[in-house]
Parts: structure tokens; C-alpha cells; sequence
């Protein structure tokens, strides 16, 4: 398509969502009329009643789409510009290294602002700083995360396939004279990245989000199918952002709200080799510890299950809560589909910003469970641990508020942050400290944990465990 076939797709988008918001605005002042006027001057109205000026009303509908589409016109024909042309050879030449200053920053917790504003002073060898506006191919390694990095640390949910567009090699490589990012890295919201998109997708939006849009926030999420023929074993490890290895352990720190008060908070994770039959398929224990100012606050463990395709599969759990060292009661006790749960993917095995929102699982019938969906890929990540390269950050929460936690996995580590966003009740912070092999004494030990857990939940949660026959450790 040429140049201008392409600005004028893009334009007929626009118009017909003016169009629409034009029609709703005249429906709407119609029916406002007989409210109006409003104060003294209603006493001097001789017509009070519905009162239609086609004249009137055809100059403010008018005004409505000249205007929207003159706003996205320029935008637009920039847009068509490059959207046409074909990638230049050089598109995979060259890998920027990324700023040790960026990275210091990151592991200090400064916030996204100065640690993306650092990593733009990163340089390919001996080339010129990277910038965001058309980068070379060889700043594209640098330019491309931090791009999905501004927005997710932006706090922008909604507009996932903007977010995809804009942070996509073709668009930021953009001639100076083009579309640029105009972001200004001071924490915000990037309000101008792109016009014409953000027109039409707020256009989109106020006429009811598209295609696949679901009203209780974002698209409806890609549930996996459940074949047991299709499963293998867990312990074989296949994903390496979410290892299943027994006697892996991770431990990490950071801090959590107990009423008002922020308290220091760790969980101790540990990768068991207790497993157990769940709706068909094999499943392992992975044991999670918890402690609030050093007091143990929950003891729990989650049933994971692995499929051919890497998908590592939540599938069962059970939780105690415990205060001042004592247990006060259970929660989250399921497994499968038998107890009213409904297993979904905690993570697939092949994730890129293309992958849709994905459905995590639900604990029972009442819940609509926990999805995710990714918030950026390949990114580096620095904690209290070491610093990470190829990061993968997904952004997860309840089913009508994905807004809780962004978590970032790095390969063959698994969790290595967690950051709470707006939607998250405990504000939960933590970091990767630390990661070891068990010796055989110390898994056998903490296997153990699981099954006395199992065997406690036989009493506080009688209607799931309490018929089964306990889990085993592998032979």
C-alpha cells in the first residue's frame, strides 16, 4: 500500500470513532435540553421542553471528527511512512552493552525514571549514546527493554498492544523527522508516545475496547488445554524461567504491610520431592515458608505439574496461616478439579510480547482465579542476589484486577523480584537473596515439612485431603 492508502486506513479508523462519540454527543445534549437553561435565565425561557437545532447540532458533531481526525492526521502520515517500508539489512547487527551505571541503580532501588534516563547513556562500542528516537540497529538491545521497561514501571495496564507497537524494532527506528518518543522519564504516565495510537486506541476504547475486550478490565484470558496425555514429569525441569528441579532452593527478601505497618518479610521456597496424582497428571510440591519480623506468618505448599510443551501447570495447594507462632487456620486448600478448582499455567513454557493474557488457576468455583500476561521481555534486572540478563517480567493479579505485582523470572533461576502494583492488598516486596542445591539430608528434611503439612490438612481441610492417600517422596 502506498504512503497515503496507509494514512487513510488509519485515518477511516479514527473517523468512524469520532463519528460515533459526535452521535453520542448530540443524543446526549438533546436529551439535556429541558434542563436548560440552569439558574435566572430559566425564568426568561418561553420554550422550556426538548428543543432539536439541527443546525446547531451538525456544526458541534462536525467539530468533533474535523477535529479528532485533524489531531491524528500528521501523526499518521509519519506513521504510514515507515509502516510500509521493508526492515533494513543491518536490523540484527550488533550488541549494545548495557550501562553498569544503569545497573547500579537498579540494585539500589532508584526508581524507573533515573535507571532508564542511565541505561540511554549506554553506548554501543564506540558509538554515539543511544537514544529513543530512530536508534541504530546496534542501540536496539538497550533501546527495545527499556521501552517495556518505562511502561510497565509507568504503571501502564491497559494498552498491552500499544505497548507491543510502540515498543516494537520497526517503530523506534523511526527517522528523526518521523514519529519519535517523547516520553519525559520522570515517573509518569509517557502521555505523548505516539499520538495517532493513543488516538485510536482511546478511541477504540469509549466504543467499547474492540474485539476480545472483556468490561471487567483487559481481554478475556487464554485458558490452555488440560490433556493429561500431554503431560510429563515435573522434576525433568523443561521451563527455564520456572524450574521445578527437587532440591533447589530460593530464598528471598524484602517487606510486607501487616495492618499499617510496613514489616520485614522473607519466604524460604524450596523445590521438594514429594509428589501425588492430580487430575491425572504428576504433580511436585514446592514448599513456601514465610516470616513477618522474623515470626513465622504462613506454611505452605503448591502443586505444580509439567506438560510436553514446557508449560509449567498450578494444579493443588494448601496454606496455613500462623500468629505469634501458632496456627490459626488454612486457607487455599485444593486440588484440581475434584475439590472445585480449576488448574490453569503459572507460566508457559515460551513467553514473548505476543503471547496473549493467560488463565493461572482458581483455588474453587466462587473465585474466577488469577491471570498474567507479559509485561517485557529480555531485559536486565538487578537485586540484592547478582545482576540478570534476558529477564522476563509478567505482570499478574486477580482475574478483574491484573494490576497486583509485576514478577520478573530470569533464566535457569526462576523469581528473582517481585514489585507490587495498585491492585496488590499486602504490598508485598521481595528479592532474590539467595539460591542453593540441598544436600540429600537437608531435601529429605524439608519433604518432610510437606508431608506433616499434608497430614495436618487431613484435619483442617477434611473435604480435599482428607480421603486421599498421602503424597510420597520419589523413589
Amino acid at each position: 500500500m502506498s504512503r497515503g492508502q496507509l494514512m487513510a486506513v488509519g485515518l477511516v479508523e479514527v473517523a468512524v470513532a469520532a463519528a460515533a462519540g459526535g452521535t453520542l454527543a448530540v443524543a446526549i445534549a438533546i436529551a439535556a435540553s429541558p434542563l436548560m437553561p440552569i439558574g435566572p435565565a430559566r425564568l426568561a425561557e418561553p420554550h422550556v421542553g426538548v428543543e432539536f437545532n439541527a443546525a446547531v447540532l451538525t456544526i458541534g458533531w462536525l467539530a468533533i471528527v474535523v477535529l479528532m481526525v485533524a489531531r491524528v492526521a500528521w501523526p499518521a502520515w509519519g506513521l504510514a511512512a515507515f509502516v510500509g517500508a521493508a526492515p533494513s539489512a543491518g536490523d540484527e547487527a550488533g550488541v549494545a552493552r548495557v550501562s553498569t551505571v544503569a545497573q547500579g541503580a537498579s540494585r539500589v532501588g532508584l526508581p524507573s525514571s533515573a535507571t532508564v534516563g542511565l541505561r540511554m547513556g549506554s553506548r554501543p562500542a564506540g558509538g554515539p549514546p543511544c537514544r529513543f528516537a530512530a536508534p541504530s540497529a546496534q542501540c536496539l538491545p538497550v533501546v527495545q527493554p527499556t521501552c517495556q521497561e518505562m511502561f510497565s514501571g509507568a504503571g501502564v495496564q491497559r494498552p498491552a498492544r500499544l505497548q507491543r507497537v510502540a515498543c516494537s524494532d520497526r517503530l523506534l527506528r523511526l527517522h528523526p523527522k518521523g514519529l519519535r518518543m517523547s516520553g519525559r522519564l520522570n515517573g509518569r504516565h509517557p502521555r505523548r508516545l505516539f499520538g495517532a495510537l493513543i488516538a485510536v486506541s482511546v478511541a477504540t476504547a469509549a466504543c467499547g475496547g474492540g474485539a476480545g475486550s472483556h468490561r471487567s478490565g483487559g481481554p478475556q484470558p487464554t485458558r490452555f488445554a488440560f490433556d493429561p496425555a500431554n503431560f510429563v514429569d515435573p522434576t525433568t525441569s523443561t521451563n527455564p524461567f520456572d524450574p521445578l528441579r527437587p532440591g533447589t532452593q530460593w530464598v528471598r527478601g524484602g517487606t510486607t504491610e501487616v495492618g499499617s505497618r510496613k514489616v520485614p518479610h522473607q519466604v524460604i521456597s524450596t523445590m521438594t520431592d514429594v509428589v501425588r496424582t492430580i487430575d491425572g497428571v504428576k504433580a511436585v510440591a514446592m514448599l513456601d515458608q514465610s516470616t513477618d519480623s522474623g515470626e513465622v506468618s504462613q506454611v505452605g505448599f503448591d502443586w505444580f505439574a509439567l506438560d510436553k510443551d514446557g508449560n509449567v501447570w498450578l494444579v493443588g495447594g494448601y496454606t496455613e496461616n500462623y500468629q505469634g507462632g501458632q496456627f490459626t487456620n488454612a486457607d487455599d486448600a485444593w486440588l484440581g478439579k475434584a475439590s472445585g478448582g480449576s488448574p490453569g499455567v503459572l507460566l508457559p513454557g515460551h513467553v514473548d510480547m505476543s503471547t496473549p493474557r493467560w488463565f493461572i488457576a482458581s483455588t474453587d468455583k466462587k473465585s474466577r482465579g488469577s491471570v498474567a500476561e507479559p509485561a517485557a521481555v529480555g531485559v536486565s534486572r538487578c537485586v540484592k542476589f547478582k545482576c540478570f540478563d534476558g529477564v522476563l517480567m509478567v505482570r499478574e493479579g486477580e482475574y478483574g484486577a491484573i494490576d497486583n505485582e509485576l514478577k520478573y523470572y530470569a533464566p535457569g533461576v526462576g523469581i528473582i523480584d517481585n514489585v507490587p502494583h495498585g491492585a496488590s492488598v499486602h504490598q508485598d516486596t521481595f528479592q532474590l537473596l539467595n539460591v542453593v542445591e540441598l544436600t540429600p539430608a537437608g531435601l529429605a528434611e524439608i519433604s518432610q515439612i510437606v508431608l506433616d503439612r499434608e497430614k495436618h490438612a487431613r484435619q483442617t481441610a477434611p473435604d480435599v485431603y482428607g480421603s486421599l492417600p498421602p503424597a510420597e517422596r520419589l523413589k
